[in-house]
């Protein structure tokens, strides 16, 4: 009879211990499960941040350029080429007439034309141009997509972009966050392909061609 009983009792130990494995094995694939979820939660976070904060940088360099147009009446457009000369938000090198600068506090960046833009969302400047107000914005091929120059007579703005955007998706995903929708050749935000990277601009004033 009492060994009858060590067999029962042994017989309701390794049930307990086959059902403390199974309840280990579901934790752990519970854990386990979570724990993918978060990953990706904050993966997708942390690229989220990166695109708020390239749109909060793309609007410092356009309040500083609307600051000098307002306080000047004229952009720093350099002769020739349209490109607007960053460089002198941050000195008055050609005695602009009211300039009350420095606009910001920022780094040159490798061209007059250009700053160094913080965001690790590509390796890439923040730049500056003035170009057409039209729809243009090329993602399929290289180059604009579209006319850009702007010519005598063309309705122009000015445009801050950032250079070398390593992959299409954060640039479309800063062009939702600006304009609401992904649509590259309108609206305030335009995105452009030049392999491998992809170039974005965002529009800061209008002006008469």
């Amino acid at each position: 009879m009492k060994a009858k009983k060590g067999a029962i009792a042994n017989q309701k130990l390794t049930s307990k211990g086959a059902m403390f494995g199974l309840d280990a094995r579901i934790a752990l694939a519970i854990f386990g499960a979570l724990s993918v979820i978060s990953g990706a939660a904050l993966y997708s976070a942390i690229k989220q941040a990166k695109v708020v904060a390239s749109v909060a940088e793309l609007k410092e360099v356009a309040k500083a350029v609307e600051s000098y147009y307002i306080d000047t009446g004229v952009l720093p457009i350099n002769s020739g080429d349209d490109q607007i000369r960053l460089w002198e938000l941050l000195e008055n090198g050609n005695s602009v007439a009211n300039w009350q600068g420095p606009y910001m506090s920022k780094e040159k960046g490798s061209h007059f034309s250009r700053f160094k833009g913080p965001v690790a969302i590509g390796n890439y400047e923040i730049t500056s141009a003035v170009y057409e107000s039209g729809d243009w914005g090329e993602t399929d091929g290289n180059g604009p997509g579209g006319p850009i120059i702007c010519d005598s007579g063309d309705k122009c703005a000015a445009w801050i972009g950032i250079a070398s955007v390593n992959n299409k998706a954060s640039a479309d995903a800063i062009d939702k966050l600006i304009d609401g929708a992904i649509d590259n050749k309108k609206g305030s935000l335009r995105v452009y392909h030049t392999t491998p990277t992809y170039w974005i601009w965002m529009k800061v004033l209008d002006l008469q061609g």
